[in-house]
């Protein structure tokens, strides 16, 4: 692959002319081109369809340029005679290097004649006349960027290239990623009577080129150059090997953005290359949609709608998606590139102090840490509807910061350890914060709304109730931290009823409503309720009696013990509400309340194997729990209770007989 007769920043690289040999290609006469469209039809008269004779030459004192552009006649043909050539070039003999670039409509693209190789032609008078054949593009051919491929839409006419490429080009390094035409004088007096228009902002730099019959629209930034032209600094920064597929009449090719200094966001230019061989045998034309600093297309490197962080993701190895376009080994620069969706983040801690300027979804996978290093802000909100999930956010002066938005949300987040703040909400609107850990099963600290709690201390505006009852916990629907000095009552609770304590000195109660089920699978039909109850400390308590309501008669209350389900030992029903009593020698016990979660279940009495019916099969279970023969499920046990006497015996096991033979018409204690 290979670029060129390109300019690059502007200057023509004359690099074979001036330090190496060159290909001598003899013509002689006059030279004529027939400009043509890709598939090979003659242009007739028209704008923009013209070509330029131009080169160097040596006077016997220094290089001159010079030009002669002429439009084409109404067959689509330009002449230049040996007496235009030799006036216009007064040089040393044998000292004339030129190229033919024609234009077929287009004010940017054109194809170029010239040697192989890359070579300048040398233009010699005493070979006879040339007549050449150029095909080159009518309209503008335009790119789009995906997230690792620029493709253009061209149809080459059937002809294959002999080689292509892409050329992309940006500004210099340490200048603004900006769009940055140049336009000269002469080009824009050109584009001018072409219909454009231009208007240009001195004081933010800013120039707009409109197009009222084509509906061109763009503004750039740039500056003045003094000559009633447009200047900005750009470079070609990657060529980049191209495909055309002649049956989707695409070109296209790979780019890594990153490696060429491109970021989200930024523009740059690119421009395709095609080589062909002729027109005649040593020559050959290269086809291109513009020239460096003359396109007036800018493309934009895309933003990806999701992203993926992780920090063990390198160049090599990212899950496969495109490196730093939308997988990236840390949070900020995912979020800086996503586009209004969606930034996953796996497990790993990242050490930042992350800044959310726009609306996305923070989502973790196996909760990763965001850790602020001990100081400064973790996670900083300056936008609307920022919604972060997931985390453990910790070890800042403040965990979270919202300064600015509405309807930003935060759930299932550890915030824990940082020093002033775990959420500080500035923005004067209310921030959801609903189902996170704070740190403590007692709640977020907050003076006037949770006094009692000891975890991380929230700001007002903060929707912090229901909360987790610890790390990575199972989502409540309903919390409330009390403290109570002595003995006393807390009325109306998330287990819907009241509970009491009996004992001395000051003691934190949390209780809490889960919305699905926070332990291993139930071996009881669950009513679908689930709670927990939270004790401090049980030192200095005598007693703890919980309320769980409504119920019936034939509710079970259960406890979740780590490993499995278990029956309370010491549950009583009356007025709708099963009581549970627990003390230092029931199960649970009170060194148990260190966030206990509970569950319920309409048990049916008699039913001992759950299929649904009560007939001897229940019977010989029972029978086999009361001998010890087998060791019951809880929901087993309770089922086998029949005389509902808080265990199960041999009066359980004739009861239950005698209901199945019709001996007594019901069970249960009453």
């Amino acid at each position: 692959m290979r670029i060129k007769w390109r300019l690059i920043g502007g200057i023509l690289i004359l690099a074979t002319l001036v330090f190496g040999t060159v290909s001598v290609w003899a013509a002689n006469g006059d030279i004529t081109v027939n400009i043509q469209d890709m598939a090979g039809n003659s242009l007739s008269t028209g704008t923009n369809v013209k070509a330029d004779f131009w080169g160097t030459y040596w006077d016997g004192a220094a290089w001159q340029w010079f030009h002669m552009v002429k439009a084409a006649n109404v067959t689509g043909s330009v002449t230049w005679t040996t007496t235009e050539i030799t006036s216009a070039t007064t040089a040393v003999p044998d000292s004339v290097y030129y190229l033919v670039t024609a234009w077929g409509g287009d004010p940017f693209a054109n194809s170029q004649a010239g040697g192989t190789g890359g070579n300048w032609i040398l233009y010699d008078s005493s070979v006879a006349a040339k007549n050449w054949n150029v095909r080159t593009f009518t309209t503008s051919i335009e790119g789009t960027a995906s997230s690792s491929e620029i493709v253009f839409d061209v149809d080459l006419g059937g002809t294959v290239p002999n080689d292509s490429a892409v050329a992309v080009n940006i500004s210099y390094e340490g200048c603004a990623h900006d769009v940055q035409p140049v336009i000269s004088a002469t080009t824009k007096s050109n584009m001018q009577a072409d219909g454009y228009t231009f208007s240009f902002a001195s004081g933010p730099g800013l120039l707009r080129i409109e197009n009222a019959g084509t509906g061109y629209d763009e503004t750039f930034s740039g500056r003045e150059d003094g000559s009633s032209g447009y200047i900005a600094e750009l470079e070609t920064e990657a060529l980049l090997p191209g495909v055309y597929d002649d049956v989707a009449k695409e070109f296209s090719a790979d780019i890594d953005y990153h490696s060429v200094g491109l970021a989200h966001g930024d523009t740059f230019f690119a421009l395709c290359y095609f080589y062909f061989t002729g027109p005649e045998a040593g020559l050959e034309v290269c086809t291109h949609n513009g020239y460096v600093g003359h396109m007036l297309h800018p493309m934009i490197v895309p933003r990806p709608s999701q992203v993926w962080v992780d920090d063990d993701y390198t160049s090599g190895s990212c899950g496969g998606h495109v490196w730093y376009w939308d997988a990236f080994d840390n949070i900020q620069d995912g979020v800086d590139a996503v586009s209004g969706s969606t930034v996953y983040v796996a497990a790993g801690t990242y050490t930042e102090h992350i800044t959310i300027g726009k609306t996305l979804t923070l989502q973790a996978s196996s909760s990763p840490v965001i850790d602020g290093g001990g100081s400064g802000t973790a996670v900083t909100i300056n936008a609307s509807n920022v919604h972060v999930t997931g985390f453990t956010i910790q070890n800042a002066d403040t965990g979270v910061l919202v300064s600015t938005g509405t309807g930003s949300e935060l759930h299932f987040n550890n915030i824990l350890s940082n020093t002033t703040w775990g959420i500080n909400n500035t923005s004067g609107n209310l921030v959801d914060a609903e189902n996170n850990w704070w740190g403590n099963a007692s709640g977020p600290y907050n003076a006037a709304s949770n006094p009692a709690g000891t975890g991380d201390k929230v700001s007002d505006n903060v929707d912090y109730d229901p909360w987790l009852l610890e790390k990575d916990g199972t989502e409540t629907s309903g919390t409330d931290t009390t403290t109570v000095t002595g003995s006393g009552t807390v009325t109306n609770t998330p287990t819907g009823g009241d509970v009491t304590i009996n004992g001395t000195g000051d003691h934190i109660i949390t209780t809490a409503k889960y919305a699905s089920n926070p332990g291993g699978t139930t071996s009881f039909s669950a009513s679908g309720s689930y709670y927990d109850v939270h004790l401090d400390t049980d030192a200095g308590v005598n007693s703890l009696t919980v309320e769980f309501c409504p119920a019936i008669a034939s509710t079970i209350i259960y406890y979740w013990d780590g490993t499995d389900w278990q029956r309370a030992s010491d549950q009583t029903y009356a007025d709708g509400c099963i009581t549970v009593t627990i003390t230092s020698s029931t199960s649970p016990s009170l060194s148990d309340l260190t966030g206990l979660p509970f569950g319920s279940s309409e048990v049916t009495l008699g039913d001992v194997n759950g299929d649904g019916y009560v007939n001897v099969l229940d019977a010989r279970l029972c029978l086999q729990i009361a001998t010890a023969f087998i060791t019951p499920t809880a929901a087993q046990e309770a089922a086998a209770d029949v005389d509902e006497d808080g265990d199960v015996d041999m009066d359980d096991a004739e009861l239950l007989a005698k209901y199945i033979i019709g001996m007594e018409d019901k069970l249960g204690g009453e």
